[in-house]
């Protein structure tokens, strides 16, 4: 067998051939064999196979610790209690604070899988942070509807979602309901650091602007907020839109290249000329006849749109709601 049983043979004892060490032929486990069968023999148990099992009780009773004996029937219950505090559990090692939880579409909560301590919904607090060893430029908050000059700064902030301070690249007018990436710089964080680095999980959020003061990072700027919400996941290295800073599409739609026919017809001659682009302006359904009598046709082109950029539900991405929970106590 593919496990921990030993796998099935057949010797010979005094010239009878046996089946050893004779396991159930159903399950492949050992039996009693039939009390009321003597044809139906018991199993026998190899030196081999409790071996293994006392070879991998003592290296587990090592690996948490204790050294394993052959009289202490409680040598396993110690060894596990060894490894956690008088006030921990085995859930507490599992999940330990600061752990975090993704409730998936049907699932359980953690307060509903009776997971040990405190937790909360994590989908708007920060996992990381942005930092900067200089002071942060002065910044006024994004606004939509305003008109901002080409270099103010402005920190823009999702519900949910990162905050990171912008700088405009170009004078904007009537600024839209989304910051654009294309006429927005994000100031640079000098570097990204986890929450765990730089506070508890029960402590509040920094906010942009906040001064680190303790530890590695003492007196660097905050910068940058990094929540879990506003985000999907997706596995590794499967087919995953591309996407640029702060969720705006990258490769949703691609630019229409090509030349377009115009024809030109008069009394005198027909012309043909091209110009660049995917689409011209001309008449449609136009009929003009030439000098000689025959029938000049000016077709008009047709673009599906839908086959170019991904408007149909068949092309759209697929998300589902999830809920980050983390232990913070």
């Amino acid at each position: 067998m593919a496990n921990m049983y030993p796998d099935e043979q057949t010797i010979s004892i005094f010239g009878t051939e046996i089946t050893w060490p004779g396991l159930a032929p159903v399950s492949g486990k050992f039996t009693n064999g039939d009390f009321n069968d003597p044809l139906i023999k018991p199993s026998f148990i190899p030196a081999e196979t409790i071996n293994l099992i006392l070879d991998n009780l003592s290296s587990f009773i090592q690996g948490l610790g204790l050294t394993p004996n052959n009289t202490d029937p409680d040598q396993l219950l110690n060894a596990l209690n060894n490894k956690f505090s008088p006030t921990e559990t085995l859930l507490d090692y599992l999940f330990p604070l600061g752990s975090g939880v993704v409730q998936g579409l049907n699932d359980l909560s953690p307060l509903e899988r009776g997971l040990p301590g405190q937790w909360e919904i994590w989908n708007s607090r920060a996992d990381g942070y942005g930092l900067r060893a200089d002071l942060l430029p002065n910044y006024t908050i994004y606004t939509p509807g305003n008109n901002y000059a080409s270099g103010v700064y402005v920190l823009y902030h999702l519900l949910g979602d990162d905050s990171a301070i912008f700088q405009a690249k170009e004078a904007i007018t009537n600024a839209p309901v989304q910051l654009d990436p294309v006429k927005w710089d994000k100031l640079p964080a000098g570097i990204i650091v986890e929450r765990r680095h730089l506070q508890g999980w029960d402590d509040e959020d920094f906010t942009i602007g906040n001064q680190v003061n303790n530890g590695q990072y003492s007196g660097w700027y905050v910068s940058e907020i990094i929540v879990p919400g506003g985000k999907y996941p997706s596995f590794a290295g499967g087919n995953r839109p591309r996407f640029v800073l702060d969720g705006t599409a990258e490769d949703v739609s691609r630019p229409i290249e090509g030349r377009t026919p115009r024809g030109q017809a008069s009394a005198n001659s027909i012309n043909v000329t091209q110009w660049d682009g995917a689409l011209g302006s001309e008449p449609i359904d136009t009929f003009h006849v030439s000098l000689s009598g025959n029938l000049v046709r000016f077709y008009h082109t047709v673009l599906d749109i839908s086959h170019v950029i991904t408007t149909g539900p068949e092309n759209s991405v697929r998300t589902f709601g999830i809920i980050t929970w983390r232990r913070f106590a």
